[in-house]
C-alpha cells in the first residue's frame, strides 16, 4: 500500500514541474508560490506535503514529504525533482519513482 501511495507524491511533483515551466513561459521566472501554479500545499489525499525551494532565475527544486500514514514509507519518505528533471532519492533507490 505504501508503495502504491508513492504515485500520489510523484504525480504531484511532475504536475508542479509542468506548471513551473508554463509559469516560466508566461512570466520569465519560476515561483515558490504553489498557489500561483494552481497546486495545493498537500497532495489530493494528504499523503505528501509539497514545497518549492531553491528558486532562482534558472531553476527550482520541488519536494514531497510523506505525511500521515505514508510516513511509514521510511525509504522513500522524501521525494524531490528539480528543474533539470533530476529526481531523488538517489539512483540507488530509483524504485521510489516507480
Amino acid at each position: 500500500v505504501l508503495r502504491a501511495n508513492r504515485a500520489e507524491g510523484t504525480t504531484t511533483l511532475l504536475r508542479v514541474q509542468a506548471a513551473q515551466e508554463k509559469f516560466y513561459l508566461n512570466s520569465q521566472a519560476y515561483t515558490n508560490n504553489l498557489a500561483q501554479l494552481g497546486i495545493g500545499a498537500s497532495t489530493e489525499r494528504g499523503l505528501y506535503q509539497i514545497q518549492v525551494s531553491n528558486v532562482t532565475a534558472t531553476g527550482y527544486t520541488v519536494t514531497a514529504t510523506a505525511a500521515g500514514g505514508q510516513t511509514g514509507d521510511t525509504e522513500c519518505a522524501t521525494l524531490t525533482i528539480d528543474s533539470t528533471g533530476r529526481r531523488t532519492p538517489s539512483p540507488a533507490t530509483t524504485h521510489c519513482w516507480r
